[in-house]
């Protein structure tokens, strides 16, 4: 029984390997881009040949600095990366367009408005929220956020915060 056990184990270990390896090439291989224009389209494309050499370029540097990150407290790198995002972050939240696509993102923000307004048509047969009922708890909290601002960058750095709080 024991036997059998440990070579399922295998198995299990090998296939998602396998779908590891699968999933990895596909990455390396192909590029997805989605438009965001009203028809959101999936362009799929190869992957420039020069990527290939910045992969390898890439790999080649970590691998000469491996004893400089193994110097590395876990927790200074751990800080010195958080920082980093949250600097990026920073810089999207202020430089980013704050035009919400004509999909998800603004028909939740649309609900939460109408809702805290009194009007509960997304409710209605065929409306949002009775077509996607799975989207009220995001539906719910930004109710709360639009009870302090409007401001899509302030969602935006909500976004960011609530992010970061979950990274710790």
């Amino acid at each position: 029984m024991l036997s059998l056990i440990k070579k399922v184990e295998k198995i299990v270990i090998v296939i998602g390997a396998l779908s590891i390896a699968f999933v990895l090439s596909l990455i390396l291989v192909y590029n997805t881009l989605i438009s965001t224009d009203w028809y959101e389209q999936v362009i799929t494309s190869r992957v420039p040949y020069i990527m290939y050499v910045i992969y390898i370029v890439i790999v080649f540097i970590l691998i000469l600095l491996y004893p400089i990150f193994k110097s590395i407290d876990n927790k200074v790198f751990l800080v010195t990366l958080l920082l980093t995002f949250f600097i990026a972050g920073l810089y999207l939240v202020f430089n980013a367009d704050t035009y919400l696509r004509p999909s998800d993102q603004i028909s939740v923000w649309q609900a939460a408005q109408n809702i805290n307004a009194g009007r509960y048509t997304d409710f209605k047969k065929g409306a949002y929220l009775n077509i996607y009922p799975f989207q009220i708890g995001i539906v719910t909290f930004e109710r709360l956020v639009a009870m302090f601002s409007k401001n899509i960058p302030f969602l935006y750095f909500l976004n960011l915060i609530l992010k970061l709080k979950s990274m710790k």
